[in-house]
């Protein structure tokens, strides 16, 4: 904690702003990285075990067919975006 202290106090105004502005786009990519984990779980666990189709009742009819690529291709456009 004194080093972020040091650190701020050698910054101008202008700096701070950009190191929040840094630290606060940081916080978000990571939580970002950790929800898309989470989906990949999820679409790991819906091909896995195909006995729990009730339980998709939320998802989209065209998401629901476990032939099809669709769910892993949309996670995948979504993640690279």
């Amino acid at each position: 904690m004194r080093i972020l202290r040091k650190i701020w106090t050698v910054l101008n105004s202008r700096e701070r702003r950009k190191l929040i502005l840094l630290l606060v786009l940081d916080n978000c990519i990571g939580i970002m990285d950790i929800a898309s984990l989470a989906v990949l779980l999820f679409i790991i666990n819906f091909y896995a075990q195909p006995e729990k189709t009730a339980s998709y009742s939320w998802l989209p009819g065209w998401l629901l067919d476990r032939n099809s690529l669709t769910l892993v291709s949309s996670f995948l456009v979504l993640f690279l975006v």
